[in-house]
């Protein structure tokens, strides 16, 4: 059986304070979050038509590394495997859609 992996490349501005922490066992940990914005030509203008948002988590010496060059507001790329986890009951009760 061939083996599969889910790869993605996303391109963002970053919305959070960069924090560097550190693990228990020493450990670097490094969020960010990432905006990607869809747009499209509307007659001679553009028009934003979805905004989405990603969690990225770096491990490692490329934590330390990244967090001395990546700032809130800065527009990164980021390429990575993917890593869906289901929300929780609790997250689930409170909606991070916008009310229309």
């Amino acid at each position: 059986m061939a083996r599969s992996l889910a790869e993605a490349t996303i391109r963002g501005n970053n919305v959070v304070d960069v924090e560097l922490k550190y693990t228990n066992n020493g450990s670097a940990m490094l969020r960010l979050r990432l905006a990607v914005e869809r747009w499209r030509r509307k007659n001679e203008e553009w028009e934003k038509t979805n905004q989405s948002f990603f969690n990225v988590v770096l491990w490692g010496d490329l934590a330390e590394s990244t967090a001395e060059i990546i700032e809130k507001g800065q527009r990164i790329e980021v390429k990575g495997c993917l890593l869906y986890t289901s929300p929780s009951p609790r997250d689930l009760s409170t909606s991070r859609m916008p009310s229309s």
